[in-house]
């Protein structure tokens, strides 16, 4: 049974675009694969500091910050994929993902990094544009961690009234399915 995070970057407390594209793609994962275990954690929900850049983590392998950082990595335990949405704020990544990005340094010593070595599925969303900027922003994250990102999804409003009013949460859907066999077809090779 395939583990996966489904990783909402959102900045809005309540339900949100972010939220229901991110809940699309899990559909898609579980209709390819309805045993998996999929574990939803909205960064948005768990406060955290940002990192004091005294690096003393990256030979203790301990973040000295007290918050809800070992809450979300510890949902991550076990995990073989990852799909993370997120809206693009200021032309990159959210805020949120940013400082938890930076807080991963912790374990850049360490011989298995949370949320490393994913097979990953990436949607970003935006009113207009700059997806591809935001996205990009991704690579060095994703390199360091060795995550596979597998699917990639850059989704703009463009002149609808709202993104949920096109077609993007079937576009979501497929991208989740088409990560659930990727990493079908990656187990069995």
């Amino acid at each position: 049974m395939a583990k996966i995070i489904a990783l909402s970057c959102t900045h809005k407390r309540m339900h949100s675009v972010t939220d229901s594209l991110l809940e699309a793609a899990a559909l898609g994962f579980r209709d390819m694969n309805p045993a998996a275990d999929i574990r939803t954690i909205r960064l948005i929900d768990h406060p955290l500091q940002l990192c004091v850049g005294m690096d003393e983590c990256l030979t203790t392998g301990i973040c000295p910050l007290d918050d809800a950082f070992y809450d979300i990595v510890d949902q991550a335990k076990g995990a073989s994929g990852m799909i993370l949405c997120m809206p693009v704020y200021g032309g990159n990544v959210p805020a949120a993902l940013k400082i938890f990005m930076e807080r991963l340094k912790t374990f850049m010593n360490a011989p298995v990094r949370p949320f490393g070595g994913l097979a990953t599925c990436t949607i970003v969303h935006s009113r207009k544009m700059l997806t591809e900027a935001a996205m990009g922003a991704l690579s060095p994250w994703f390199g360091r961690l060795q995550n596979e990102n597998l699917v990639s999804l850059c989704l703009t409003q463009g002149n609808a009234p709202n993104l949920l009013e096109t077609n993007a949460l079937e576009m979501c859907r497929l991208a989740g399915g088409q990560l659930a066999q990727q990493m079908d077809l990656g187990s069995k090779a």
